[in-house]
């Protein structure tokens, strides 16, 4: 049996306009058995307005002012092992 939770961040807003955003620097923990995925989109806005598709590739969101990121990690739930993130950075130029 699996047991599956999702961490959806808010729009995040960069220093300028428009990004080519980097592939991201993830410190995490994975134990054998459980996995993490992490999503991303792009939007015009904080509201997400022409929000591009959800994508396992950060430069879905080239281009777009603001980013947002969505976590699904799946524990094990035999032997309580779980992934977790320590930290999750996004460069961008």
């Amino acid at each position: 049996a699996r047991v599956e939770s999702t961490a959806l961040s808010r729009f995040l807003a960069g220093p300028s306009t428009s990004f080519d955003y980097e592939p991201p620097l993830v410190a995490a923990s994975i134990p054998q058995g459980t996995t993490l995925a992490i999503e991303y989109r792009g939007a015009s806005d904080r509201f997400g307005t022409s929000t591009t598709a959800w994508s396992m590739d950060v430069n879905v969101a080239d281009g777009s002012p603001y980013i947002q990121y969505r976590v699904t990690f799946e524990a094990d739930h035999i032997s309580g092992a779980g992934p977790s993130i320590d930290s999750l950075v996004i460069p961008m130029r």
